[in-house]
């Protein structure tokens, strides 16, 4: 699998699981579990599944990205610290000539 199927895996499950509640003629969508109907439940049910499949990998890839990501820190601070020692202390007179 690859990060395309992974979404793709992710909006099917989201689109899976919202199908009961914008057709509402395929299925009656219930506030309860228990009214609802066998064929809303197990939409639901495999949009879970789907969804879960698709960000459960989306999660595995983008926690392996999170090394190089934390990597690229300590150069962000080290400009920034360098940044804030160039400031102009105050008090200090700054000369203009002319």
């Amino acid at each position: 699998m690859n990060i395309n199927n992974a979404l793709g895996f992710f909006v099917l499950g989201l689109l899976m699981f919202a199908l009961p509640v914008f057709a509402e003629g395929m299925s009656a969508h219930a506030q309860m579990v228990m009214e609802a109907s066998v064929r809303t439940l197990w939409l639901e049910f495999m949009a879970c599944v789907v969804g879960g499949i698709g960000s459960a990998y989306l999660l595995r890839e983008g926690w392996v990205r999170v090394p190089a990501l934390v990597a690229m820190l300590p150069r962000v601070r080290s400009f920034e610290s360098q940044e804030e020692s160039a400031q102009i202390e105050s008090g200090v007179r700054v000369g203009v000539s002319n």
